[in-house]
């Protein structure tokens, strides 16, 4: 969301946060509840019967979210995509552990290219590390890539 405040405004980011919590819960229809955790990241609880039944949750949310952008009061119509890491919440486990487990999950998810949804242990160790490994890389060059616009913008060379 960085992005779009940079490009349209607070106003423009903060219609394209409204769009995307009506669209999650219009997908969760009463199953679950969505709630922000902070910047760009949110979590979603549901009450599913199992892996399948959470795994076309995450792919309906991923495709309503492709294909239906926000739209400005000006008309600019915003395009928005969003990657998804999911876990089942078993007993005997703290909320902390399924928080882990999930945020590894969407490590996986951005590696894997974004715009996509991972279940928790899908993948081998070695693609894991390596999952955690190209996200953190990632994590660094767009920082490094929003430094470097923030430092032209306020030097008036970009």
């Amino acid at each position: 969301f960085k992005q779009i405040n940079d490009l349209y405004g607070h106003a423009g980011g903060d219609r394209a946060l409204s769009h995307f919590t009506r669209a999650v819960e219009t997908c969760l229809a009463g199953r679950g509840i969505i709630g922000r955790l902070g910047g760009e990241e949110f979590g979603i609880a549901v009450r599913v019967e199992g892996r399948l039944e959470v795994a076309e949750l995450a792919d309906e949310i991923c495709r309503t979210i492709r294909s239906t952008p926000a739209i400005l009061e000006n008309g600019t119509r915003i395009a928005l995509t969003v990657s998804i890491g999911v876990t089942l919440a078993e007993r005997n486990r703290s909320l902390s552990e399924i928080m882990a487990e999930a945020d590894t999950a969407l490590y996986e998810a951005k590696a894997a290219g974004r715009d996509r949804f991972c279940m928790a242990d899908s993948f081998p160790g070695s693609v894991l590390a390596s999952a955690r490994a190209l996200a953190g890389a990632a994590a660094q060059l767009r920082q490094a890539a929003d430094d470097i616009a923030d430092a032209r913008t306020l030097s008036g060379t970009g």
